[in-house]
């Protein structure tokens, strides 16, 4: 949300909550009625979140959670009600991240990992699924990196990228896992330059590279995979201990805001695919 549409956003979730909370009170056997509660609680928290409103988040998105709980409890079958509880989960953890609460945080996510273990035990061949959990251990492992816990960091990062080329060995027509697979090369080679493992570290910027390479050649236009591309050369020349080649800037925020922002973007693209009756 942008300040101009904020207090309108505002308003038109409230009156949401406000709906939703009297036909819900109607009718409390409803799993239809508690789910749209719930994103009516979490769109509130959300806006709160958006101003700087931590503690008002807080109140929102911990009901948002009890929510979820009590929607995926009645009924263990709907599997995207029992997602309901990771997405809150992982709510609760960026706000305690924004917070500075990172061992909260963190609390937050190994829950949701372990939610998503038992997912993908359940559900080998569901590759989105499995895409969704590399992401919850790639964020462990930046949490674990920003606190310098440096071997556990390049643990976390290490079981991104056997996912990643897990899915790319299974599904090699979907470019999207090669694009992550290339992204979650580069996080493992910062966790294991940190720790010593030089040889090992050129080794995954070597097959970053050649990922990027085939990309940008698939499709010249893709910007994204010409910035993959320039990010791996920047590390290869790093190794090699000379300047980077032309005239492009590779420029690397900070683990703590990359990773945060990522998941306020996962959070909103969830939301605004399935938005609930009556608020889009």
């Amino acid at each position: 949300f942008n300040e101009g549409n904020q207090e309108a956003a505002l308003a038109a979730f409230r009156e949401a909550h406000a709906r939703t909370t009297l036909l819900y009170e109607r009718d409390p056997s409803s799993g239809q009625r508690l789910f749209d509660l719930a994103q009516a609680e979490f769109w509130v928290g959300m806006v709160a979140f958006e101003r700087g409103r931590l503690d008002e988040t807080g109140v929102w998105w911990h009901r948002y959670r009890d929510r979820a709980q009590q929607l995926a409890a009645m009924d263990p079958g709907n599997f995207a009600w029992q997602k309901e509880v990771g997405y809150a989960l992982q709510n609760l953890a960026v706000l305690e991240e924004r917070r500075g609460q990172f061992e909260a945080a963190e609390a937050q996510m190994v829950e949701l990992l372990g939610l998503y273990r038992g997912w993908v035990r359940e559900r080998p061949a569901d590759y989105q699924l499995r895409q969704e959990m590399s992401d919850v251990v790639s964020w462990l492992g930046s949490m674990a990196l920003r606190q310098g816990r440096l071997r556990e960091a390049e643990a976390y990062f290490l079981e991104h990228v056997e996912v990643m080329r897990s899915l790319v060995r299974e599904d090699p027509l979907d470019a999207r896992w090669k694009d992550y697979l290339h992204d979650a090369l580069l996080l493992l080679v910062d966790a294991r330059v940190q720790v010593g493992q030089i040889e090992a570290a050129e080794a995954d910027v070597r097959e970053a590279a050649s990922i990027a390479a085939a990309l940008s050649a698939q499709d010249p236009s893709n910007n994204q995979w010409r910035v993959n591309r320039a990010q791996s050369l920047h590390w290869q020349a790093t190794f090699a201990g000379e300047p980077p080649s032309g005239d492009v800037v590779v420029e690397t925020p900070s683990v703590g805001s990359w990773v945060e922002d990522a998941l306020v973007d996962v959070m909103l693209e969830l939301r605004c695919v399935g938005s609930f009756d009556g608020v889009a």
